[in-house]
C-alpha cells in the first residue's frame, strides 16, 4: 500500500523523537485505542491481524484505526517539536480580541496581527484600499470576517474612518 509507508515513516520519525515511544503513549491527540493499536503495530512488531485477534476485530478493521489515527499523530509530532515559546503563542488565550468569533480572532492570530496597534499599522500600510479589502488580503479572512474585524475595530473605538481613509468608501 503506496499510503502505509508514508504512515511508516511518520510513526518512525516519532519514535526517533527524543521522548520515544512515550510521546504516543502520552499523546492527548489519540484515543486508547489508537494509542494502543499504534504501539503494538510499530513498538511491538504485532501484524494487524493479530492485534485485531486481541481485539475481537478483523485485521483491516485494525488498519482503519491505525490510518484514521495519523492526524493524531502528526498533531503530537507538531507539539512535541515546537519550542516553548512557540507553544506558549499558540496556547496563551487571546484576551485582547474578546468581541470576535473564533474563525477572525485565529486569522489575526496567524497573521501576527496581535494587537490593536499591530492592526492600525497594518491598515496604515494598505491605505489605498477600505479596511475590510485590505484585511481580505490576509491569510484565512473572507469577506465575513473582514467586515466582522472592522465592525469591532470602530465598536471599540479603535478605529476612525475619517482618520486613515483617503476618500474610499467604508464597507
Amino acid at each position: 500500500m503506496k499510503d502505509n509507508d508514508g504512515y511508516r515513516n511518520l510513526i518512525t520519525a516519532a519514535f526517533n523523537h527524543p521522548a520515544g515511544f512515550e510521546i504516543i503513549g502520552k499523546s492527548e491527540y489519540l484515543t486508547d485505542r489508537q494509542k494502543h493499536v499504534l504501539l503494538a503495530h510499530f513498538r511491538d512488531s504485532k501484524t494487524y491481524s493479530a492485534i485485531g485477534e486481541e481485539q475481537g476485530v478483523s485485521g483491516a478493521r485494525i488498519q482503519q484505526i491505525a490510518q484514521s489515527a495519523m492526524d493524531g499523530v502528526r498533531l503530537t509530532l507538531l507539539w512535541a517539536c515546537l519550542s516553548d515559546r512557540t507553544r506558549q503563542e499558540y496556547t496563551k488565550p487571546p484576551t485582547e480580541y474578546d468581541g470576535l468569533s473564533v474563525r477572525s480572532r485565529n486569522a489575526l492570530m496567524r497573521n501576527k496581527l496581535t494587537s490593536a496597534e499591530k492592526i492600525m499599522g497594518y491598515l496604515q500600510c494598505n491605505n489605498d484600499k477600505t479596511p475590510v479589502e485590505a484585511f481580505m488580503q490576509l491569510r484565512n479572512v473572507g469577506q465575513k470576517s473582514a467586515r466582522e474585524i472592522y465592525k469591532y475595530l470602530i465598536r471599540h473605538r479603535l478605529y476612525l474612518p475619517a482618520v486613515i481613509e483617503h476618500g474610499k468608501k467604508v464597507a
